[in-house]
């Protein structure tokens, strides 16, 4: 028994220890993509490389195997990758789940090189950049063509070597497929073009035109994001659901549509364009019309960074990260206000117009807020007191929303207007409800909650919808 599982093994690994070793020492010697050493997935496919490559140098391994003490290991080693690669859902179905991953990390690995090609043409790019990168990709296309399936067969027939009858089958990494639902066409293409491709130094142009198209980072996995400050640097964080609301999903308020739309088109094209301030009473639509923009505009190249008031100092951080990208950003801070004795508002004032460092031109910021006037003012500010340049006070405080090149106001809706907007909301929830009734429960509605806004409105058609729901069941 030893003797034949064993020299089956051997004969086996003859025939895949160079491919093996080979895979390992590339990715030793990579540079600009040297960061993919630190993903966890990576990791553990390089450890299952280096433990299978041990085992078949050593003679001692494989009497160990025999006493199960590397056999535990390499079991173990196996699972933990194939936990690893489950848990990063790597959409299609082809080429294998472990091909699929490297290429998606490729695609999204920032670098030298990707950060250059997402701002230049491929041409304009430095070619000693260009010469190293086609290094590294050899390199990563020997990991690429580690094959799944031998490697398997591999690990089983050698932590089989201890028993006679029993009969171990591992799970294939191979066969795993995922949802491609929410995978980006112009990826899955490439990867599959990759693939195919025999040397992908020559493929060195096509991936740089890939990174000036998509970016690289955090920018091409995500179109939205958040600051968070949870430790003292603060970075940016993907959104990984972001609301999905559109302009279809919004009633009446077409002036107010038209203006943030033209706004935000001309800055897109690389005209001059203006910071925004929408403003008004609660619950009129500001934020959802600010977050439609998003989803209506980021196949253009717009991406929403949302910033909390409390974060402003960090501005000028989160700027210079932007500076130099190829997409334009949205820094949307909602409900934006200060109280008489917060002083966070001259960061933010100082950053719209009065600092000697400009804003980049891919930069906007959006805030929404109830009050026209950001910073709340007092009676006493008008009241001369014991102060002798009382007036400064007043022109300081009121400064702050003469920053924004663009103010857009939203009233609370007229009687008229929020019957409009509760019948529409009805036509897209397919509530056939009489008329006068459905009006006469939203005004009654109305009545007793929030008062007319596109917010109780919609709050409204979400409980009517329930309940017609519940009602059709009985």
């Amino acid at each position: 028994m030893y003797e034949l599982s064993i020299g089956n093994s051997s004969r086996l690994y003859q025939s895949l220890t160079k491919q093996f070793s080979e895979a390992r020492q590339a990715a030793r010697q990579l540079i600009l993509y040297r960061g993919l050493l630190k993903d966890k997935v990576i990791n553990a496919f390089l450890s299952l490389l280096d433990l299978l490559a041990f085992i078949h140098k050593s003679d001692t391994a494989l009497q160990n195997i025999l006493q199960g003490n590397i056999q535990d290991k390499l079991l173990d080693s196996y699972h933990d990758f194939f936990y690893l690669l489950v848990q990063i859902q790597t959409p299609g179905s082809w080429p294998d789940a472990w091909q699929r991953y490297l290429a998606r990390i490729i695609l999204q690995d920032e670098n030298p090189f990707s950060r250059q090609a997402e701002w230049l043409l491929p041409e304009e790019i430095d070619k000693s950049l260009i010469e190293v990168a086609k290094h590294d990709l050899l390199c990563l296309q020997k990991l690429f063509l580690v094959n799944a399936v031998e490697i398997r067969q591999i690990v089983e027939k050698i932590t089989i070597v201890n028993y006679e009858s029993s009969k171990l089958e591992l799970a294939d990494w191979s066969n795993l497929t995922f949802s491609t639902a929410d995978s980006n066409p112009d990826e899955t293409v490439f990867i599959q073009n990759l693939a195919k491709s025999t040397n992908w130094s020559q493929d060195v142009l096509t991936l740089a035109e890939y990174y000036h198209r998509n970016g690289t980072g955090i920018f091409a996995r995500f179109k939205a994001y958040r600051w968070d400050d949870s430790n003292t640097i603060g970075s940016l964080k993907g959104i990984t659901d972001p609301d999905p609301i559109t302009f279809n999903d919004l009633i009446d308020y077409q002036s107010q549509r038209e203006q943030l739309i033209k706004n935000t088109e001309h800055f897109l094209a690389g005209l001059p364009a203006s910071h925004v301030l929408l403003y008004g009473k609660r619950g009129t639509g500001k934020s959802s019309m600010v977050k439609a923009l998003l989803n209506q505009y980021h196949q253009q190249g717009l991406r929403m960074i949302e910033l909390s008031k409390d974060s402003l100092h960090k501005l000028p951080h989160i700027l210079h990260q932007l500076k130099r990208r190829a997409f334009h950003f949205i820094i949307f801070i909602d409900d934006l206000s200060f109280e008489d004795y917060e002083i966070a508002y001259k960061d933010l004032k100082g950053i719209l117009d009065g600092r000697l460092e400009t804003i980049p031109a891919n930069v906007l910021i959006y805030a929404t807020s109830n009050r026209r006037h950001l910073v709340k003012e007092l009676f006493s500010d008008r009241s001369q007191g014991e102060e002798i340049h009382y007036d400064d006070t007043v022109q300081e405080k009121l400064s702050l929303a003469d920053r924004f090149g663009l103010t857009i106001y939203f009233p609370s809706p007229s009687h008229q207007v929020f019957l409009k907007i509760i019948n529409g909301l009805a036509k897209q929830r397919n509530i056939t409800l009489n008329a006068s009734e459905l009006q006469a429960r939203a005004l009654e509605w109305e009545k007793w909650h929030n008062g007319r806004s596109g917010r109780t409105a919609r709050q409204f058609i979400d409980c009517l919808a329930a309940e017609l729901m519940c009602n059709s069941t009985k």
